[in-house]
């Protein structure tokens, strides 16, 4: 049984000496210090401050970023893997490292020098955000999470007309309060734009540039929250009994985490395969987005039926990565009805 989360988890092969000691290094953290938070985090909807400080000390924000401009030089495919790795503790905490790396990566692509003492955040403005006469106007959300002080990255349009501003974050905020389904703890806050004049304005290269790493975070977050469901399925079907045998005695329930298991793996390999090849297409990117919110939703949902009725109860994990893996889906821009793993990964294959 151990196999199977085993196989979910693997990692890449060809990952240079220090690409490892980077992941262990985000491997640490969750595994000490995340996973320890991570209860606490969906209950307040609020990432510690010192959690944050510790996440951004260590620069897992840069981690693609050119040396010269800041980062650590490496491929985009490690900074998806640390997400990965951090949203198995904490989906809410992969996100908010996920789109300090966009942020980055908008700044990177416009060779704009990327801060590290203060990690940038990025929000989305799409077509409601406008640059006239110097100064911008409109409002973007973005998550909450990010330093005091730190610069907003705020991508905006798109195609030709497509820009992005590097702003001030002691824009006027307004915080949302609603609750949210699941990835709490990235709770967010509305800016007005309105006569803020930016520190830098940039083109469509960098627009594009936060987009697609954004998809690739919110995919690499959803495979993390499906490895744990597997992992966390396959632990719970080992230590329970039924008429005197472990439940991962019982083959209907082993064929349930073997389907689950399979379609995580095919999802991270998928994802690790776009994320290596650096695609300057959205095509792929999104695709990838999608077969891995599919498959962590399934997941989740097969975590909780293994569980019985515990997997309904909030004391016990299932619950949690359901409510994540559904929100990381409407992220992604999933469908009602989503279709099975299998059938979007032979849409991709056409689509190569």
């Amino acid at each position: 049984m151990s196999s199977l989360s085993e196989l979910t988890a693997a990692r890449p092969s060809g990952l240079s000496d220090e690409e490892a000691e980077f992941l262990d290094v985000a491997a640490a953290i969750a595994d000490e210090e995340i996973e320890r938070q991570a209860s606490a985090i969906d209950v307040a909807d609020a990432v510690p401050a010192a959690l944050i400080d510790l996440l951004f000390g260590q620069e897992l924000h840069a981690l693609a970023v050119p040396e010269k401009l800041g980062g650590a030089g490496a491929r985009p495919l490690l900074a998806v893997l640390v997400v990965e790795r951090l949203a198995e503790a904490s989906a809410a905490v992969g996100c908010l490292v996920g789109e300090a790396q966009a942020a980055a990566a908008a700044l990177a692509a416009a060779h704009l020098p990327v801060p590290v003492a203060a990690a940038p955040a990025v929000a989305d403005g799409g077509a409601g955000v406008f640059l006239s006469g110097g100064s911008l106007s409109g409002r973007v959300e973005l998550a909450v999470g990010v330093r005091a002080g730190a610069p907003v990255v705020v991508l905006a349009g798109g195609g030709d007309a497509a820009f992005f501003a590097l702003v001030s974050a002691n824009v006027v905020g307004f915080a949302d309060s609603r609750s949210r389904t699941g990835l709490r703890g990235l709770a967010r806050i509305a800016l007005d734009l309105e006569g803020v004049v930016p520190d830098a304005v940039g083109g469509a290269e960098g627009v594009s540039a936060g987009r697609l790493h954004r998809g690739l975070v919110h995919a690499a977050c959803a495979v993390g929250v499906g490895r744990r469901a597997v992992a966390e399925s396959a632990r719970y079907l080992q230590a329970r009994s039924q008429f005197g045998r472990p439940l991962a005695d019982f083959g209907a329930l082993r064929r349930i985490l073997a389907d689950a298991a399979a379609d995580v793996a095919s999802a991270s390999s998928l994802l690790h395969e776009v994320a290596a090849g650096a695609s300057e297409s959205p095509a792929p990117v999104a695709q990838a987005a999608r077969v891995a919110t599919v498959a962590a939703v399934g997941a989740a949902d097969s975590a909780i039926q293994l569980h019985g009725g515990y997997g309904y109860v909030r004391e016990y994990l299932p619950e949690r990565l359901l409510r994540d893996a559904l929100s990381l889906r409407a992220l992604a821009g999933g469908r009602l009805r989503a279709p099975a793993v299998e059938s979007l990964l032979e849409e991709f294959s056409q689509t190569k």
